[in-house]
């Protein structure tokens, strides 16, 4: 299920499985690929980019961009305005709290909050 004004780039490189709901307004700039597994929740506004820029003559404007692939785990949850950045793992199961920035990877069936986003505590079934 999707909902409106989603921006996809790369969209060649996308993965999607199963039952995933992606919210209003999300962003995907995902050149160096992105699976979304199956039952992954995305809330409104999340942001997700495989790229990182690396600097040249002292600026980040012509700089190669060097990049890696997210992976959302099955049945994960990433809550509005959540940012998940190059080479980041959402495990299985995960909540993400609403306006992290996730920077690496995340254990499974656990709650990350923060910006950057740091491990609360495991989830409960």
């Amino acid at each position: 299920m999707l909902g409106r004004n989603i921006t996809l780039n790369d969209s060649q490189h996308i993965e999607i499985g199963n039952n995933v709901y992606i919210a209003y307004g999300c962003w995907f700039s995902v050149s160096d690929g992105l699976v979304i597994e199956d039952e992954v929740m995305i809330g409104p506004y999340c942001i997700f980019a495989t790229s990182n820029h690396s600097r040249l003559n002292n600026s980040f404007r012509y700089g190669s961009s060097m990049g890696k692939k997210i992976i959302l785990s099955k049945g994960s949850w990433l809550g509005a305005h959540t940012c998940v950045l190059s080479g980041s793992t959402i495990g299985e199961g995960s909540a993400i709290a609403s306006n992290s920035t996730i920077i690496s990877d995340c254990q499974s069936h656990s709650l990350y909050a923060g910006n950057p986003a740091v491990f609360k505590r495991k989830l409960d079934e």
